[in-house]
């Protein structure tokens, strides 16, 4: 799947996902597509994948994911902790972790639980400021 990703091949991408995988976000999101609040558990189709991933590719053009470390944690699940590293179409580079847990059936993900650097990846964009800033503000409190 990180290859396909990598390549940008948006065909394989989605066929290595189930119809209609349950993605676990495990943190409150915003769609980028809608606008609307995301929650924490989502049904992918197809359709809904390939926008996803185009909208990622539009605003990180220039994106690259590695697998740091995989492991085998049962039958049918696989822990993987990765690192996308990308340039927003800001020109802003952003480089973040993350922590994946994914059930796979028949050879696609079928359910996956994510959760990525959400604070280091708004840090680098500019949007939330440095940590150190941020525990001198709550130290002011």
């Amino acid at each position: 799947l990180t290859d396909a990703w990598n390549k940008l091949d948006m065909a394989t991408t989605a066929a290595l996902v189930a119809p209609n995988a349950v993605v676990h976000m495990l943190y409150d999101a915003t769609d980028p597509i809608t606008g609307e609040h995301v929650g924490h558990e989502e049904e992918f189709n197809a359709e809904e994948m390939e926008k996803r991933i185009a909208h990622e590719q539009k605003m990180f053009p220039k994106e690259h994911a590695t697998i740091d470390h995989i492991f085998d944690v049962g039958e049918d699940m696989v822990l993987t902790i990765g690192t996308s590293t990308s340039t927003h179409k800001s020109g802003k580079k952003v480089t973040t972790q993350s922590v994946s847990l994914d059930r796979i059936a028949d050879g696609k993900v079928v359910e996956s639980w994510n959760l990525g650097d959400r604070l280091g990846y708004w840090q680098q964009l500019g949007i939330v400021p440095p940590t150190s800033e941020l525990m001198k503000k709550l130290g002011e409190m």
